[in-house]
């Protein structure tokens, strides 16, 4: 068992057919000590298929340890509201979080998701609880412009984006405003 674990876990692209045969080179009779099938069951119960051992490992939560040392922000859609000539219009929830206190400085629902309504949301965050050191985003257009940049820059705020393709923290901290706001 333990020789098949190893050999497994050394290259996990190893099918039952080299295991077998590895298996027969160290036997003192020179045939596998136990059938196809039952190997299979066995590397299955182990967790030692080739999905289990290639899948990848759960991300590690990471959390700030002080207040205003991360920000994340986002935006999610709001309610439809009533326009004053009839009909109705799609409202935008810009919000920003503190990670370790899960405060939110400031969130606020807008009219559009523009650059102009983040920068609002944050200026007005930062009235309230002063500047962070770093504000977590996703690679949205607003959170991409040279504008924030430089903002970010003149105040001192390191703008950090998820990497490409993995919002898993993004996900993280919309779930949080969406059970904080019950939308």
């Amino acid at each position: 068992a333990q020789l098949i674990e190893r050999l497994k876990r050394e290259n996990p692209h190893r099918n039952g057919t080299t295991l077998l045969r590895e298996l027969a080179l160290v036997s003192e009779d020179g045939t596998a000590p136990l059938s196809e099938s039952s190997l299979y069951r066995f590397l299955k119960k182990q967790g030692l298929t080739k999905r289990q051992l290639l899948a990848k490992t759960g991300y590690k939560k990471f959390e700030a340890e002080f207040a205003n040392q991360i920000w994340q922000s986002d935006l999610m859609y709001g309610p439809y509201l009533e326009r004053e000539g009839g009909g109705k219009r799609q409202s935008f929830l810009c919000a920003i979080l503190d990670d370790a206190s899960r405060l939110i400085p400031h969130a606020q629902f807008y009219a559009d998701q523009g650059l102009e309504t983040l920068l609002d949301c944050l200026r007005q965050a930062i009235a309230a609880r002063g500047v962070p050191i770093r504000l977590y985003v996703d690679n949205g257009k607003i959170y991409r412009s040279r504008q924030l940049e430089r903002i970010g820059a003149s105040v001192g705020i390191l703008i950090v984006h998820t990497p490409p393709y993995q919002p898993e923290r993004s996900e993280e901290h919309t779930s949080e405003l969406q059970s904080r706001f019950g939308i």
